[in-house]
């Protein structure tokens, strides 16, 4: 925390003592550093600080672009590298919540922002290529190795149950298509066994989620379209407990992905055993969204 923060905490805190009647007046709350007395006299009077201030020229206030830094760093510790498209979102919602004049539009981040806000925060900008996750770790097994490491430093640190710990992964599939299968032959022994199938084109998404106790919670199912179809529930043997979310693609997106982890949520709750649970996911940018992270954090 900077030397500027750290000042603005101590006089927020001597402010709210002398409201709360601990001191009797602001000379003697400011008794030990005399410096501070016109800026507990102004906060005592309702006048805000610098830093929870929009700055004149910049977009955000130094304490909102410590949260930010808060929040990159947080999805660093585990892995996961917010995209500059990702952090310019972040930054809009910061404005929207702000935004109190109904005549004017709420401002947004423009194209240049985001790189100056990472050259001014010393924030390094790397270009991350796609690669299968397969042939990633295969060629890099130190970086496996480091992230178990990392992983047992978690559970170390929150103390996580080993009832507590689980790992969800999204399997795709192709609705209709039929697997491999034993048949009978007594005829023409060295002939290929093949069989025709009906199957349509159509792919659907199961997000799997089981605890390290082997509990495993209901999935939650994607299929394509944009609105919920009657016989999903009505002509399927679909329990209740599985949740349905619906995409244009079949795959998850930031609302499927809000509506997953509060389903997650839903189901492991009760049977916690520690203060933590600890929750083991693909980087996927849904799961790095700062409604995703929040709902996670409360």
């Amino acid at each position: 925390m900077s030397d500027y923060l750290s000042t603005e905490n101590q006089v927020a805190c001597l402010a709210q003592a002398i409201r709360n009647g601990e001191y009797p007046s602001i000379a003697e709350a400011t008794r030990e550093n005399p410096d501070l007395y016109s800026r507990v006299k102004y906060r005592v009077a309702g006048r805000t600080s610098r830093s929870d201030r929009p700055a004149t020229n910049r977009l955000l206030s130094d304490t909102e672009e410590e949260g930010i830094m808060l929040w990159i760093t947080r999805l660093n510790d585990i892995g996961q590298r917010p995209s500059i498209s990702l952090l310019k979102r972040f930054v809009n919602c910061i404005l929207v919540d702000r935004y109190t004049d109904p005549t004017k539009p709420p401002r947004t981040c423009g194209t240049k922002w985001a790189t100056r806000f990472c050259k001014r925060r010393k924030v390094i900008l790397k270009t991350e290529v796609p690669k299968e996750a397969k042939r990633q770790a295969a060629e890099d097994p130190l970086l496996v190795k480091e992230w178990f490491n990392a992983l047992g430093r978690d559970i170390k640190k929150y103390a996580v149950q080993h009832e507590d710990i689980y790992n969800m992964d999204e399997l795709g599939i192709r609705i209709g298509q039929g697997k491999k299968e034993k048949v009978l032959v007594i005829y023409n022994k060295a002939a290929r066994c093949e069989a025709g199938k009906a199957f349509s084109r159509e792919s659907a998404t199961i997000t799997e989620t089981i605890c390290a106790d082997g509990h495993v919670i209901p999935p939650l199912i994607i299929f394509k379209g944009k609105t919920h179809q009657m016989r999903w529930y009505s002509e399927t043997t679909i329990p209740d407990s599985y949740t349905i979310g619906i995409s244009n693609t079949a795959y998850t997106n930031d609302e499927i992905a809000l509506k997953w982890i509060k389903h997650f949520n839903l189901y492991t709750q009760s049977r916690t055993k520690g203060a933590y649970r600890l929750l083991i996911l693909n980087g996927h940018g849904s799961y790095k969204t700062l409604e995703f992270t929040q709902y996670c954090i409360n």
